[in-house]
């Protein structure tokens, strides 16, 4: 039976969501479009989902000086898709910008908050770079 339950999630269709970006050559901001894999009318900003360091000696090892959260605004296209700008926070860790470079393990999309959260996604990402970087 529980082989039976697995199944369905093995053998379901991932969705797929289409980007193409660039990274600006300050190594913080990003502009793209995306092209979700169905339409969504309520979208979010992963940034804002970031936890946020709880004293002092967290606040320094999150941040290489004051706060800064970043963010992500968006427009809705008429073809469906979204043209977003994304401006990464100088965080330490997966997802920021310092002087080392830029660090973005996800979250530097906005995020349909549309149909199931638990959906497994097939990304095809074109991202253009800036002169002498490697990514």
């Amino acid at each position: 039976m529980f082989l039976l339950l697995l199944a369905p999630l093995a053998t379901a269709a991932p969705s797929a969501r289409v980007v193409h970006a660039t990274v600006d050559p300050d190594l913080r901001h990003i502009e793209g479009v995306l092209w979700p894999e169905a339409p969504c009318e309520r979208w979010i900003d992963p940034l804002a989902q970031l936890p946020e360091p709880h004293d002092d000696l967290n606040s320094q090892r999150t941040y290489p000086g004051r706060a800064d959260q970043g963010h992500i605004s968006w427009t809705p296209q008429p073809d469906g898709s979204l043209r977003f700008s994304t401006e990464l926070p100088t965080r330490f860790g997966a997802l920021g910008s310092t002087r080392a470079g830029l660090f973005a393990n996800g979250g530097w999309t906005p995020e349909p908050l549309c149909g199931d959260p638990m959906t497994v996604v097939d990304w095809d990402v074109e991202l253009t770079l800036p002169p002498d970087t490697v990514g």
